[in-house]
């Protein structure tokens, strides 16, 4: 009987030992996270170097962390537009309260300084012509296609050149050819067909085009103004291009001094594959033919003459 006293008395002595040995295992570390201004600071990293453990403080700067018993603990808080803070702490009781304050950390950065460089001669825009081979231009490859695309422009027939701009009438756009102002030669009325443009592209240099606010040096009209300078070029060079809507040849040739340049377009087009395409059949096969040459020669470094000719026939029958 006396013998099981005794083991009762040691397996109740035992069952309250164990909960304290096991509390005394581990570390419970809590505390507060401010700034110099006895704010909380929330979202803060809490890291323990020995024990690979963190974790982060709550809105009220709170934060918790159990580890296991150790001598010392290194900690580490690292905040976001904070210095980081380091704690070495000696451990003699497994309940711990560490209170941290954190200091704003602010860098200046070196003094940036951005250039930009814009070549720009006027108020006109630089078009790129190369953009006319993807067009899906039934006139044959025109420079008024392209213009179509720009805010503010456009076309009512997709069998002609002309265009407007903001609204207004298709007489209303200037056209320059190296300097000198080109007329509409042929009709005016909106949405009438008026074969091949002036303007071919596969003679010309630079295209630039404004659709407003152009200067007062092109003319007193309000709508646009397309300013185009043709090839002078520097040695022998052609083109030639054919399809089912007509065809294009193009010459460039330049002496051998440099002072005698001539480039010469000749343009076909014929819109009787596109109408026979229609569900009204008639015997409408009109066609056009253009030829122009642009010739110039050199006389002195700032004096030059130069020619430039145009033959069209259109027949719209």
């Amino acid at each position: 009987m006396h013998i099981r006293y005794l083991l009762f008395f040691l397996a109740f002595m035992v069952s309250g030992w164990l909960p304290a040995i096991a509390r005394d295992n581990t570390i419970k570390l809590t505390g507060f996270v401010m700034d110099s201004n006895k704010r909380a600071i929330e979202l803060v990293n809490v890291f323990e170097q020995n024990t690979q453990q963190g974790t982060a403080s709550d809105q009220s700067g709170y934060y918790e962390l159990e580890l296991p018993w150790q001598d010392t603990l290194i900690l580490y808080y690292s905040c976001l537009s904070y210095q980081a803070a380091v704690r070495i702490v000696p451990v003699e009781v497994n309940q711990l309260v560490l209170n941290v304050t954190m200091t704003t950390s602010s860098k200046t950065l070196d003094e940036a300084v951005v250039t930009g460089q814009q070549r720009r001669t006027g108020s006109l825009e630089k078009v790129d012509i190369s953009d006319i081979r993807l067009l899906p231009d039934p006139t044959g490859g025109s420079i008024e296609a392209l213009l179509v695309t720009f805010a503010g422009v456009s076309s009512n027939n997709e069998l002609s050149s002309q265009y407007s701009v903001r609204g207004g009438n298709y007489d209303e756009n200037l056209v320059y050819v190296n300097g000198m102002e080109v007329y509409r030669p042929l009709l005016i009325r909106s949405g009438q067909q008026e074969g091949l443009s002036f303007v071919n592209p596969q003679m010309t240099d630079e295209v630039k085009f404004s659709a407003g606010g152009f200067e007062a040096m092109y003319g007193d009209k309000m709508a646009s103004v397309l300013d185009i300078r043709y090839k002078k070029p520097e040695e022998f060079e052609g083109s030639a291009a054919l399809s089912l809507l007509g065809a294009n040849v193009f010459l460039g040739q330049a002496s051998k001094n440099g002072k005698f340049r001539q480039i010469h377009g000749m343009r076909y087009k014929t819109n009787a594959y596109l109408l026979g395409t229609l569900d009204t059949e008639a015997e409408y096969r009109p066609s056009f033919l253009d030829y122009q040459t642009y010739m110039t020669y050199s006389l002195a470094p700032k004096w030059e003459l130069s020619f430039l000719g145009n033959f069209s026939q259109n027949n719209t029958i």
